[in-house]
């Protein structure tokens, strides 16, 4: 490539880091530094890739490859001689792929808004329901279940402890002399000894599958799931000194100076029904009362 000229060339033009052959009649001659500023050359002048590059407003694609010799004739012995460098206005490709980018990110944004709306709605729909079915089983005094929910969870268990051949046991508990309770404290300290109560009912149950309902004004059903008779008459048992540490006072009661509870205690037959089981439970309730109230008692048939 007339070595002396170049030569000569740079020596003239100590600035200027190549020389620039020939540019196409149509383009700027000083396009072509302002290319090569905005892209990365290698040193060996061999690239697969395209690279964009921006003038005054215009897009382009520029790509280069190695010019070997004069003639471009490729002799791997050589070190390339320069560069060929091409470019082409892309910008109405660029700028419509920029309004596609743009469009597909508003309709994300929109869907993924769309979509979080419609999940939050969901969401807080299933909250209602939840609350109101929570609220419909639970008692508002006493937050323990709710008659309603005993009557159709009891039933449920009753059915599985039979097909699976488990034992279930049934508490039926109420507070001694509660009328009496009411009369001389009002009918006021009568909800919060119910709550303390119930508190205390439900604090002394070890385990996740047994759970209390309040069954009426003051009587409780507790429900043992998996539990033997002899286990059963303990956690009675257990309940009932929970109650009376309690120390609630009671001047209207006949058989000690704090609140009681008495308990009848059943567990199912095999060829029990719902009805003969709870009415076990509840024999078992009226023989405790009639031995003295504040204790446990049972009727096993």
């Amino acid at each position: 490539m007339w070595p002396a000229f170049i030569a000569r060339y740079f020596s003239e033009n100590p600035d200027m880091p190549y020389y620039l052959e020939a540019v196409a009649p149509q383009d700027n001659l000083l396009m072509v530094p302002e290319l090569l500023q905005q892209i990365a050359v290698a040193d060996d002048y061999s690239t697969e890739t395209i690279q964009l590059a921006e003038l005054g407003g215009v897009r382009y694609s520029v790509f280069y490859l190695p010019l070997r010799d004069y003639q471009g004739e490729r002799h791997p012995e050589l070190e390339p001689a320069g560069m060929i460098l091409l470019w082409e206005d892309v910008t109405e490709l660029v700028d419509a792929f920029d309004r596609s980018v743009w469009v597909n990110i508003i309709y994300a944004v929109c869907g993924f808004a769309f979509l979080e709306v419609l999940l939050l709605w969901y969401f807080n729909r299933e909250m209602r329901l939840l609350s109101a079915e929570k609220a419909s089983d639970v008692d508002g005094l006493t937050d323990l279940y709710n008659r309603r929910f005993f009557d159709k969870t009891f039933k449920d268990e009753l059915t599985l402890a039979r097909r699976s051949k488990t034992a279930i046991s049934l508490i039926v508990c109420d507070i001694d002399y509660f009328k009496q309770y009411n009369d001389t404290y009002g009918h006021v300290e009568g909800d919060n000894c119910l709550r303390q109560v119930a508190a205390a009912l439900k604090q002394n149950l070890k385990r996740s599958s047994d759970w209390v309902a309040r069954y009426g004004g003051e009587e409780f059903a507790v429900v043992l799931f998996g539990t033997h008779h002899c286990g059963a008459l303990e956690v009675a048992g257990r309940l009932r000194a929970a109650v009376q540490q309690l120390n609630i006072p009671h001047s209207g009661s006949k058989v000690a100076d704090a609140v009681t509870i008495s308990l009848g205690v059943a567990t199912l037959h095999p060829d029990d029904e719902t009805t003969d089981f709870f009415r076990r439970a509840d024999q078992g309730l009226y023989r405790a009362k009639e031995q003295g109230r504040n204790r446990v008692a049972s009727i096993q048939e």
